[in-house]
């Protein structure tokens, strides 16, 4: 069960689809890089000081009202 319901952000269930590539400058970056968004989220910071935040996820309605 644990593997079903915590593969995808968010509340929808079930195997991820794809993974969000999020990127983020500025306040927002240094705030989002320290954020715990899915145990399988994947965060780095690159050469021009914007973070990437990768996270999977099978429904991006609820994604999307985060960001």
């Amino acid at each position: 069960m644990r593997q079903f319901f915590g593969n995808s952000y968010g509340i929808f269930t079930g195997p991820a689809q794809s993974v969000a590539e999020i990127r983020f400058s500025g306040i927002a970056a240094r705030e989002v890089s320290q954020e715990f968004w899915h145990p399988k989220q994947e965060g780095v910071w690159e050469s021009d000081q914007t973070y990437v935040l990768k996270i999977p996820y099978c429904d991006s309605c609820e994604l999307l009202m985060d960001v």
